[in-house]
């Protein structure tokens, strides 16, 4: 996941990118176009999802966390969001972000 500012020509897209209303802009394994990079911030679109290899996520503080602290984060997640529209693309999207940096944050805790 990263900025659409930081895209570039050529990134391979890992999923779909969608616009406020959940419709179809670009299908996942579609390479990004000048036109593209051009288009997402109009959309509306801040973020996307690209392939990239660990050693580039790890240099961007974006490293993988380890399953047990993706559950304990979900846990977490899931309580602070229990009242809200999950099938929402935003709601979606912004619960998968929460996920991932409290996953971080505990497994920087280092609890098991």
């Amino acid at each position: 996941m990263i900025p659409v500012e930081r895209a570039q020509v050529g990134m391979v897209l890992v999923a779909r990118v969608t616009d406020r209303k959940g419709r179809l802009l670009i299908p996942a394994g579609n390479d990004l176009s000048e036109k593209n990079l051009e288009c997402l911030p109009m959309w509306g679109v801040t973020h996307i999802e690209v392939e990239g290899d660990d050693s580039v996520r790890q240099s961007e503080g974006m490293e993988a966390s380890e399953p047990w602290a993706v559950s304990l984060a979900e846990e977490v997640v899931d309580s602070h969001f229990q009242l809200t529209d999950r099938t929402h693309p935003f709601m979606e999207e912004l619960a998968a972000v929460c996920v991932q940096r409290r996953a971080r944050e505990i497994q920087k805790e280092g609890r098991p």
